[in-house]
């Protein structure tokens, strides 16, 4: 009876998230076999070249001709016996290529083949993945400058601070992305389910998606849940690769063998595992502007009384005198906040020591975006000089950027 896939366990990065990645065939047995095949044709020439006699041109014809037949049985046979892989590989491509079997690795150790091929799927790897890295970076981008001028309250400490824009946000992650992957990944997630929480802003729930097995109601956050979980496993990835360098004794060491097999491959599947999730939440992801706004205005008189401030001392206040009055106020506001009650600037103000000052202060409350600064022009500045500039050619290589994600799962 043939073993089906489901009687034996596979990798769950592979399974699950990274079904149909471009990754399984850069990090595949056979991609690694034909680098390492093409490093002893590439060594075999450099010695023709130095004037070798032992290597010759048929051989190195040989060796080219026959670099894709792979006798999977004998490599596997001939670990089985000698233990060693790079050894294993090379007698069974020496055994189809038998007038150059005596010259297939001359002068080179397994660092030859095996760290330079490392390097080569590396380099792959990494252009793929900086290019679905700049895919994400253009819907975020997008999103920025949808709501660049859309208002919401900025927090500080978890507490209500001054107000930003929804763009201004979007393009602090952003920021962020273009200097560190995990961390950066892991940070964005948890904002966003913080502001699912307070219904601000929602990851995209599909059409036939379930929220909870027991509440249908629910509509739980677990694209941004799983991103912040492979996240985890991405940031601890370095503290491996930092400890298999502190325990390279002398000249080197083979304790960095097995780790190097499962940490890097690994760590580019759960960074594509990751990226994946997140494109899509990127171009799902839904701003409750009524929620959001809301907000803003439970907020936006105790900010004003910032500004009021500043207006009483144009008009020549002493500054601790407006800043004492101003606290009092403030503080009888948020008791009234507390206690559910509706908070109106305009009573606020109703003391005659804000009667100078009290109907510009009231004009300026009218439009929330007097208090965001220079956050839509921060918006504009940054997507045209800083994240373009950096994303723009890896858009252009990619044949992915204009199709959207579709999770399996």
């Amino acid at each position: 009876m043939s073993s089906s896939s489901h009687d034996t366990y596979s990798p769950v990065l592979v399974s699950r998230y990274c079904r149909n990645s471009p990754l399984l065939k850069i990090f595949s047995s056979r991609h690694k076999t034909e680098l390492w095949r093409q490093l002893w044709i590439w060594l075999a020439e450099a010695e023709l070249e130095l004037g070798l006699p032992q290597v010759t041109q048929e051989a190195i014809d040989e060796l080219q001709a026959n670099k894709t037949n792979i006798d999977w049985q004998a490599i596997a046979e001939n670990e089985k016996r000698l233990k060693h892989d790079v050894m294993a590989h090379n007698h069974a491509y020496g055994k189809i290529c038998p007038k150059a079997a005596g010259i297939i690795h001359l002068g080179a150790t397994s660092c030859y083949v095996q760290d330079n091929s490392d390097l080569i799927v590396q380099r792959e790897a990494l252009n793929f993945t900086l290019k679905r890295l700049a895919i994400c970076l253009k819907r975020l981008a997008e999103f920025a400058d949808r709501h660049k001028n859309d208002v919401t309250v900025g927090r500080t400490h978890y507490q209500p601070a001054s107000l930003v824009t929804v763009g201004k946000r979007a393009v602090l992650w952003a920021q962020e992305l273009l200097m560190v992957l995990g961390s950066a990944v892991n940070k964005i997630c948890m904002d966003i389910r913080l502001l699912q929480m307070n219904e601000e802003l929602f990851e995209p729930f599909e059409k036939d998606q379930i929220g909870s097995s027991a509440m249908p109601f629910k509509r739980n956050p677990m694209k941004t849940e799983r991103i912040n979980s492979l996240a985890r496993k991405l940031m601890n990835a370095v503290n491996e690769g930092l400890q298999t360098l502190a325990t390279q004794g002398f000249e080197r060491t083979l304790d960095d063998s097995a780790i190097r097999r499962i940490n890097i491959p690994d760590s580019f599947f759960t960074t594509e595992a990751i990226l994946l999730t997140l494109q899509n939440v990127f171009e799902g992801m839904q701003l409750n502007e009524a929620t959001s706004m809301r907000n803003v205005q439970k907020e936006l008189p105790f900010l004003a009384l910032e500004k009021t401030l500043m207006f009483l001392t144009e008009q020549g206040v002493s500054r601790q005198e407006a800043h004492e009055k101003i606290r009092e106020v403030s503080l009888k506001g948020q008791e009234q906040k507390c206690s559910g009650e509706e908070i109106s600037f305009a009573k606020m103000l109703e003391d005659p020591f804000f009667n100078k000052v009290r109907e510009e202060s009231l004009r300026y409350i009218a439009d929330p975006l007097n208090f965001t600064g220079r956050c839509r022009t921060q918006v504009d500045r940054f997507l045209k000089e800083e994240l373009h500039p950096k994303i723009d050619s890896y858009l252009k290589e990619s044949e992915m950027v204009n199709t959207k994600v579709q999770l399996d799962v």
